[in-house]
């Protein structure tokens, strides 16, 4: 990352991707592109996906790697950043026990135990939370994203939601996070930050996504710092990264000005 004066980008010692396995979108996902709209929603899924890879299958993919970067690289402090479904999994972090649910059609057991602990999970696996999280475009309320999604897109949206979340409402509600059930404030105690970011020309995910998430996280005692002047189509903020540096700058602000409170 190129520094910038009066930048705090010294404190950063290192950046780690995380990788987890996709769903399988089905015959709807692989189908051909119906014009630059049906090629932007393939946005949402563009990586190899896997057959049989269903919920909370991804979320322990994410909990793995940060386990393993724990153990090998002894992090004690990171910023937690996730773009689109990468914004649903890092909130789905936070909620411990509840995003670790099998589909009901699975039978109803977690997969892991989460307790909380100096700055959130501490639990047997020694997998710590993030001092911070940052999300742009996040998916934070699946029965949403489908319910409001136009005819037009409709099957695609709920094809995408159903291969990674079963068929069952009720399913998506628990693994929605802005549909917890517990307290985001107790499951991460702490002057933790959260930034829930998004571009006004996001096409894909609608803004009512973020709003919802904000709403709970305050109803929790969270208040998150909101950014809605992002520029570019759904992706466009994850690949340039310049929009991306800007948020980790403020982010790191906010984490300084907390921590000398």
């Amino acid at each position: 990352m190129r520094s910038r004066k009066g930048a705090p980008f010294d404190q950063i010692r290192g950046f780690a991707t995380m990788d987890y396995r996709l769903s399988d979108l089905g015959d709807d996902g692989r189908g051909q592109d119906n014009g630059n709209k049906q090629g932007k929603r393939h946005g949402l899924s563009r990586r190899q996906s896997q057959r049989r890879v269903r919920h909370p299958d991804h979320i322990n993919d994410v909990r793995s790697a940060i386990q393993s970067l724990a153990q090998g690289m002894q992090i004690d402090k990171y910023i937690l950043i996730g773009h689109s479904a990468g914004g649903t999994m890092a909130m789905q972090l936070l909620m411990g026990d509840a995003a670790l649910q099998r589909l009901s059609d699975q039978g109803r057991q977690q997969t892991s135990t989460c307790q909380a602990g100096r700055n959130g999970t501490a639990n047997s696996n020694q997998i710590p939370l993030p001092d911070a999280v940052i999300t742009t475009a996040g998916i934070f309320d699946l029965p949403r994203l489908v319910d409001e999604i136009g005819p037009e897109s409709k099957q695609f949206y709920t094809n995408f939601v159903t291969q990674a979340f079963g068929g069952r409402r009720a399913d998506w509600t628990q693994a929605s996070p802005a549909n917890f059930a517990g307290n985001y404030k107790q499951m991460w105690p702490g002057d933790n930050v959260v930034m829930l970011a998004r571009s006004q020309q996001d096409t894909l995910i609608d803004a009512s996504q973020l709003d919802a998430m904000e709403k709970k996280l305050i109803a929790d005692g969270i208040t998150p710092t909101v950014v809605k002047n992002l520029t570019g189509e759904h992706d466009v903020v994850w690949q340039s990264g310049v929009q991306l540096a800007n948020l980790v700058e403020q982010t790191l602000g906010e984490l300084n000005a907390r921590s000398t409170k």
